[in-house]
């Protein structure tokens, strides 16, 4: 797996990459928070997990349509921003998960990054919002503004449970760096309140293990 890793640097490569690693994660919609551990912003677009036909695109494609109508008329509208981008995600999303037209769920995920970015510009301080545009960064493939706003992230609250665990993943499934993930998901053990998110950190914890031996015996 770490050579696959490795070799997910191309541009095609990385398309593949980002299928591949949506289903490894399991990748669920804004507002399905324990799946990818995100911020949730608009639980009514995540609940459609299952639900990703056609019809519900169609929804979705809607109401971007409306939020755009609504920001060209007040462009600085936070929440208006917020939920667009959050429809723009989760349309990529969906259609990312099918892996059909995957250039097209690119640019839907890009669509986002641009939205969660302008509302940031308006409330820089939003750690949640941080955190979802690092993530949705990571999968537009823009890994410099990933890590710029995970950094950010963790400035804003170095204690971040969300931001820890989030952070590990990229850094194990976008830098390959098995050991600054461990680090990250260990701190937020530590620091974690819930039995379920202990859980899920230990078996992360345990995943990089896994793959570290794996890695110590390649290079045997």
């Amino acid at each position: 797996m770490l050579r696959k890793l490795r070799r997910a640097r191309s541009k095609k490569g990385m398309r593949y990459f980002l299928i591949a690693l949506t289903v490894v994660l399991s990748v669920g919609l804004v507002g399905s928070f324990a799946l990818m551990s995100m911020p949730s912003f608009q639980p009514e677009i995540g609940d459609n997990l299952q639900g990703t036909n056609e019809g519900y695109y169609e929804r979705l494609e809607k109401d971007i349509e409306e939020y755009k109508e609504i920001l060209e008329e007040s462009p600085e509208e936070l929440e208006i921003l917020e939920k667009l981008g959050n429809a723009q995600y989760d349309l990529g999303i969906g259609k990312l998960m099918e892996g059909d037209n995957v250039d097209r769920a690119l640019d839907n995920i890009k669509e986002a990054l641009d939205s969660y970015e302008k509302a940031l510009s308006i409330d820089p301080d939003n750690l949640e919002l941080t955190i979802q545009t690092a993530v949705t960064a990571f999968y537009a493939g823009e890994k410099d503004r990933a890590e710029t706003n995970y950094s950010k992230a963790l400035k804003l609250d170095p204690e971040s449970v969300e931001a820890k665990l989030s952070y590990g993943q990229f850094l194990l499934y976008g830098e390959s760096d098995i050991a600054g993930a461990k680090k990250q998901w260990k701190e937020a053990l530590a620091l974690a309140a819930d039995d379920a998110t202990k859980e899920t950190l230990e078996a992360y914890i345990q995943q990089a293990d896994q793959m570290e031996k794996l890695q110590t015996e390649e290079d045997d």
